[in-house]
């Protein structure tokens, strides 16, 4: 959806077993005044702790599609939100890892692009599928270095990301751009876009065993695209998928854990969803020092600790990790299938 001189929010907290925090006023950004003058449109992520009184806390921005214009507004706005709190057996909780994705949309912009800008996404991707790569990396560089301020210029920008990295083979900013072409996508892109977008999020986010948020993309393209041919790709790599986490192999992916400067205040951090309900984490390189889990109103935090498989409460779902440590840091993030597990000293509930 578009509305002029407007600002959207999108929720992406998730509730799980439990009462979770229900929202009941939501504050409209003030559109910045500047950026109305300008044209200029983007989205803000942020990020908070519904407090025991229904009052946001520990509000941080975690990411942003253009810097200095939307961050202000949106995080004020977000700390006018009012919830009614979570509850656990009658008694009202906090409940960390909230976040809202809010839209700065004017509708005069409409899906365009300049056609100076279309010209060379055209030739940066042309780059890209045939190469040389350093060729499209400068291309890249070139439109990278005038900052999108249409949000239809910000999405094709993070396209070409993701294509580059793909080419080249590198996951994480894929992984990255993925997840910021497809929020886009999701509110202005036409349809066809989008579902492009979710057929490539079931197949990348699958090579990556991130098979919780691969399984996801899919039900979403399923109800954007009802339709979808029963020979589609698509299918057959969410059943293979559904069959890992049944299967009793442990799922096991590497992870960095890197600053985020877009965080307020920068924290160095791997963020990700969990597969299973216990796991472990194996250091690479670098130092891990501690992790917090939240799965809707419940949430744990504690000190790495090697030679350790955590074991969550069953009855929590939707679990989300977030690994603290030295920037830079790599682990291997080891998931078991449920029941006992060997080759451990130790097991420790969370819960």
């Amino acid at each position: 959806m578009a509305w002029a001189g407007t600002a959207i929010a999108q929720s992406e907290s998730r509730e799980a077993d439990g009462i979770a925090a229900r929202l009941i006023h939501r504050e409209l950004p003030e559109y910045p005044r500047i950026a109305r003058m300008k044209g200029v449109e983007g989205w803000v992520l942020v990020g908070y702790t519904v407090s025991e009184i229904g009052r946001p806390e520990d509000v941080t921005i975690i990411d942003t599609s253009i810097e200095g214009y939307f961050e202000d507004a949106a995080a004020r706005a977000v700390r006018l939100y009012r919830f009614e709190p979570a509850s656990f057996l009658g008694e009202p909780v906090s409940q960390g890892g909230m976040s809202e994705r809010i839209f700065f949309i004017l509708s005069s912009q409409g899906w365009d692009t300049d056609p100076s800008f279309r010209e060379r996404y055209s030739t940066a991707s042309r780059t890209i599928r045939e190469g040389p790569q350093d060729v499209a990396r400068t291309l890249i560089d070139d439109l990278a270095d005038e900052p999108s301020e249409w949000l239809a210029e910000a999405f094709y920008l993070d396209l070409l990301e993701l294509k580059y990295a793909r080419a080249i083979g590198d996951r994480r900013a894929t992984e990255r751009h993925l997840e910021r072409a497809l929020v886009v996508a999701k509110e202005k892109a036409p349809a066809p876009v989008y579902q492009g977008l979710l057929r490539d999020a079931v197949g990348i986010r699958g090579e990556s065993a991130d098979y919780r948020e691969a399984l996801a993309a899919y039900e979403t393209l399923l109800a954007a695209a009802p339709s979808l041919p029963a020979d589609d790709p698509a299918r057959s790599a969410a059943a293979d998928m559904r069959a890992r986490l049944a299967g009793s192999e442990p799922i096991e992916r590497e992870r960095m854990i890197e600053r985020c400067d877009a965080c307020s205040p920068p924290v160095t951090v791997w963020s990700g969803s969990l597969n299973r309900q216990q796991f472990s984490i194996v250091p690479v390189s670098g130092e891990v020092h501690d992790i917090e889990v939240s799965c809707g109103v419940h949430s744990v935090s504690f000190l790495f600790r090697a030679d350790t498989v955590w074991r969550l409460d069953p009855r929590w779902q939707d679990c989300r990790a977030r690994i603290y440590g030295e920037d830079g840091a790599v682990f291997r993030l080891v998931e078991p299938a449920s029941g006992p597990v060997e080759g451990q000293d130790s097991i420790q509930e969370a819960g």
